[in-house]
C-alpha cells in the first residue's frame, strides 16, 4: 500500500481513538509528548539591572563511563562532546571556544541525559575566553583564572554553578569557596518543598559590606570590582600567609597531653572520638564506635600552617580511610569557624558561636552573612552542620537561576 494512505489510515484510527477515549481526570491537562523523558529545566532569570545581552552564559560538563567525554550544551539543547576544532572565536591572536551565548539568545537549558561535574558560567560584558587543550576522552580546556592577571578572563566580572544531574536527580549548589563575582538564586522545589538558595544582597552591596566589615587583611582579597576570592586561592603575595598561625598554636597548645577535646558523629553508627595533641605536635583521636570497622581506629592530624586551614587541604584533606573522612572534615570546619578551641561536642552545630574570634574566616563569615538562610559554601568543608547551599539530592524537573541586583 503507498505509504501515504498508510500514514492517512492511521492517523484516522487514532482520531478515532481519541475521540472515544473517556477523559481521566488525574491526566493533566496538557500530558507530555508519547515517549519524549523527563528532564530538567533551567531556566535563567535576568534581574540584575543590565541588558540581557551582555549577560553570556555557557553549560560545560561530563559524561560517565570509561570513555568519558567533556561536553557541552548548544542553543537546542544538544549536549556535544567537545573538540579542538572548537576553538574557531578568534580574540587578541588566540582563539577560543564558542560555547557561551548571550541571555538574549536563548536563556533556557533543557538536559534529557546526565551530566556530571556540570558548571553553568555567567559573565558580563564578555564570553568568557576558554579553549579545549586536548581530545577526547578526559578532554582538557583551560578555566578562567582569577588568579593570573595576564588571563584574558582577569578583567572580566564572572561567576559558576556547580551541578551533576543524574538519574532525573539533581545535585547542585551555590559556591563561594573559590571567590564571589556575581550574586544569583536558585530557586526549586524538591518533594513539594520550595528551596531558594544563593544571595541575598545587590552585588554592590556585598562589595561595600565587605570593605566596611572584614577586616583590612582581607581587603587584599578584592580584585577591584571584578571579584572577592576565597583567601584559599588568593595569590601569595596579596594575603598573609600565617594569619591563622596564632590560633592554631593556641588550640595545639590547649590539648597537648590534654584529650578534652571530643568529636561526636552519626554514621557509621554513634561514634564519639577523643583527641590530644602528642609529643610529636600532631593531634591523635582515637575512635570509640559500636561499629566493629570502625572503632578503635585512629586519626592523626599534623599542625597544619595557615593555608591548609583556609583551603581544608594538605594536613586537613579528608582523603583517605573512613575515620579520616568522618573527622578532618570536622577539625578543619572548626578551625575556620574557630570554635575549636572551646569544642563543645554537644552543641557543635551552634552558629551563634561560629565567627566569634576576631581571628576568623572573615571570607566565610561576611559571604554567609550576604546569603538566603545564612547557607553559603564560604570554604571547603562548610557542609559540615549543614552550612553549605545545596540542594538536597532529589527529583528536579525545573530550577530557576534569578541573576541577582547589580546596583
Amino acid at each position: 500500500m503507498n505509504p501515504y494512505k498508510i500514514f492517512l489510515l492511521l492517523f484516522a484510527v487514532a482520531l478515532l481513538i481519541s475521540g472515544c477515549k473517556k477523559k481521566d481526570p488525574t491526566e493533566p491537562a496538557n500530558p507530555p509528548l508519547l515517549g519524549d523523558p523527563e528532564g530538567l529545566v533551567i531556566t535563567i532569570v535576568n534581574n540584575s539591572g543590565l541588558p540581557d545581552s551582555v549577560i553570556f552564559f555557557s553549560c560545560m560538563g561530563q559524561t560517565h563511563g570509561k570513555d568519558t567525554n567533556t561536553v557541552w550544551v548548544d542553543g537546542n539543547n544538544t549536549i556535544i562532546p567537545v573538540s579542538m576544532a572548537d576553538n574557531t572565536v578568534l580574540h587578541d591572536g588566540t582563539k577560543y571556544t564558542h560555547y557561551a551565548r548571550s541571555l538574549a539568545s536563548n536563556p533556557v537549558i533543557k538536559l534529557k541525559d546526565n551530566l556530571y561535574g556540570a558548571r553553568i558560567r555567567f559573565s558580563v560584558n564578555s564570553p568568557l575566553w576558554m579553549k579545549i587543550t586536548s581530545a577526547n576522552p578526559h578532554a582538557n580546556y583551560s578555566e578562567p583564572s582569577f588568579y593570573f592577571t595576564n588571563d584574558p578572563n582577569y578583567e572580566i566580572i564572572f561567576d559558576k554553578v556547580e551541578f551533576s544531574y543524574t538519574d532525573q536527580k539533581l545535585w547542585m549548589n551555590t559556591t563561594a569557596v573559590d571567590f564571589f563575582g556575581i550574586p544569583y538564586t536558585l530557586t526549586a522545589t524538591v518533594n513539594g518543598t520550595t528551596y531558594h538558595i544563593g544571595t541575598s544582597a545587590s552585588r554592590k552591596d556585598v562589595f561595600s559590606y565587605f570593605k566596611n566589615v572584614a577586616p583590612v587583611a582581607f581587603h587584599e582579597l578584592i580584585q577591584g570590582d571584578y571579584r572577592i576570592v576565597a583567601p584559599a586561592l588568593v595569590p601569595p603575595q596579596d594575603f598573609n600567609q600565617h594569619y591563622f598561625d596564632s590560633y592554631i598554636d593556641s588550640v595545639w597548645n590547649k590539648y597537648k597531653g590534654n584529650d578534652s577535646l571530643v568529636l561526636k558523629g552519626e554514621i557509621p553508627a554513634n561514634w564519639r572520638a577523643a583527641g590530644v595533641v602528642n609529643s610529636g605536635n600532631q593531634l591523635v583521636f582515637r575512635v570509640k564506635s559500636p561499629s566493629a570497622d570502625f572503632n578503635n581506629k585512629t586519626v592523626t592530624i599534623n599542625k597544619p600552617p595557615t593555608m591548609d586551614v583556609f583551603g581544608c587541604k594538605g594536613t586537613l584533606n579528608p582523603g583517605g580511610p573512613l575515620p579520616d573522612q568522618k573527622i578532618i572534615p570536622l577539625v578543619a570546619a572548626a578551625l575556620n569557624r574557630t570554635v575549636l578551641y572551646n569544642y563543645d561536642a554537644n552543641n557543635a552545630c551552634d552558629t551563634a558561636k561560629f565567627y566569634k574570634d576576631p581571628t576568623t574566616n572573615w571570607f566565610s563569615k561576611i559571604m554567609h552573612k550576604v546569603s538566603v538562610n545564612n547557607k553559603c559554601y564560604g570554604f571547603a568543608n562548610d557542609d559540615v552542620c549543614d552550612q553549605s547551599s545545596l540542594f538536597p539530592p532529589a527529583k528536579i524537573t525545573e530550577l530557576t537561576i534569578t541573576i541577582m541586583k547589580f546596583q
